[in-house]
């Protein structure tokens, strides 16, 4: 989150559990998703209205399964996957929403 960010607002599951929050700092925006059971589902950045910067992605019990940048709306840079046990299992590479490469490794019969 950032340092000294002004929120937004915050969304609420019928459980009153906290469904995501949103904060900004200038023309910077992040917004949190969590799922019903109160753990982070996912983090994105956002500038301008567009996804610019971090974007992660947690499974059920808040383990990180997916991680990539996003620069003015496109995916840049290396995405990776991880299986439950935190091994890297899947690799891109983007320029400007173009996948560049990828590699694959052995996956778990359950991803999560």
């Amino acid at each position: 989150m950032f340092v000294s960010a002004q929120q937004l607002n915050t969304a609420y599951y019928k459980n009153g559990k906290v469904k995501s929050t949103e904060y900004t700092v200038d023309s910077k925006f992040e917004k949190i998703d969590y799922y019903k059971n109160g753990r982070i589902k996912q983090i994105a950045h956002y500038e301008n209205g567009k996804l610019s910067g971090k974007w992660l992605e947690y499974d059920r019990k808040e383990r990180l399964i997916s991680q990539g940048e996003y620069n003015n709306g496109s995916k840049v840079g290396v995405w990776l996957e991880y299986d439950k046990a935190q091994k890297k299992i899947y690799e891109v590479t983007y320029r400007d929403d173009q996948k560049m490469s990828e590699k694959e490794w052995a996956r778990d019969k359950a991803r999560f």
